[in-house]
């Protein structure tokens, strides 16, 4: 987020309370602010301050409005603005007016107004401990996992899409997207490499992992127009197998080595065509019928029987 601002209102107050929302929050005071509004890139909010000069209000108004809509709010101290709506059928995404100069917004307003621009705040993963071991997992010994790998198929089209900083900006959106979607289900996001992510689940959770899985897939196209606002539909492959690693904390996993994920990378991302679902014959042997009869046999990979659902176009 970037604020605009040249006065209490936005510098000292508000700054604060964007900043525990979003710690990258950075105002801007001096120098061509125009022309900063003008490169920000076009999926940061920005938060405008009107001053007392209608000259510079309306420059800053015509670089607002070449932004997409509801990447940007105006904060209005002295209540220069005359008619608040307009501004809403313009493109933006909220109104802070002279009422909040004495009393600063309350974190939830904000919360919900960025929401609404398609902001997310970022996840802080919540292990969940007790699905791995009766007693807090030991780091660097071995637990059996389920194991969910999503792999994006040729991200090099999300660069030609949306740029260096557009690519960084989706994948950190997308990271705190599954993250929290895989927590909500029993998950951990414990691996990311680029655009691949491994997901750990308990054994027991094995049904849970299959329904993220075919979330992911089902709603892709959903979730790029409604949750990331892009303009095309990107490719997934999705693939799961059940195995042992040592545990290590999620962000501290640069020394784990185990076959078990290593076959599940190769099963993944060589044998895994995009928009399908492929699982090992060591998952199926855990899955109820009514969810095995999701997968049908396509044959052995790396000695081991491989299942998997129909490519899904949509």
């Amino acid at each position: 987020m970037i604020l605009v601002s040249s006065s209490v209102f936005g510098k000292m107050g508000l700054i604060d309370i964007l900043k525990t929302l979003d710690k990258d929050t950075r105002v801007l005071t001096e120098g061509d602010v125009v022309k900063q509004i003008s490169s920000a890139h076009e999926q940061a909010l920005v938060f405008v301050e009107w001053v007392k000069d209608e000259t510079l209000n309306q420059k800053l108004l015509r670089a607002l409005m070449k932004r997409p809509a509801k990447t940007w709010a105006i904060l209005d101290p002295y209540g220069l603005q005359q008619d608040p709506a307009s501004l809403f059928h313009l493109g933006a995404f909220d109104y802070l007016g002279p009422e909040f100069k004495k009393q600063l917004p309350e974190k939830a307003r904000l919360k919900k107004a960025l929401g609404w621009a398609g902001w997310e705040p970022e996840v802080k993963p919540r292990i969940q401990m007790a699905d791995f071991d009766p007693v807090k997992p030991l780091i660097g010994k071995d637990y059996r996992f389920c194991f969910l790998l999503v792999d994006f198929y040729k991200p090099e089209n999300l660069r030609n899409q949306l740029g260096d900083r557009g690519v960084a900006l989706f994948r950190n959106r997308y990271k705190n997207f599954l993250e929290k979607l895989c927590q909500d289900n029993g998950g951990v996001l414990w691996i990311q490499q680029e655009f691949t992510f491994l997901v750990a689940f308990s054994p027991k959770s094995i049904e849970m992992a299959v329904f993220v899985g075919l979330k992911l897939l089902l709603s892709r196209s959903l979730h790029c127009i409604e949750v990331f606002d892009l303009r095309f539909f990107v490719d997934l492959r999705v693939s799961m197998h059940i195995g042992t690693a040592p545990w290590q904390p999620p962000g501290r996993t640069g020394q784990v080595v185990s076959d078990s994920i290593n076959s599940l990378f190769h099963l993944g991302m060589k044998r895994t065509p995009a928009n399908a679902f492929s699982i090992t014959e060591d998952c199926r042997d855990l899955l109820p019928p009514k969810v095995k009869n999701l997968f049908q046999n396509v044959g052995e990979y790396e000695g081991r029987q491989i299942l998997q659902t129909p490519v899904f176009l949509l």
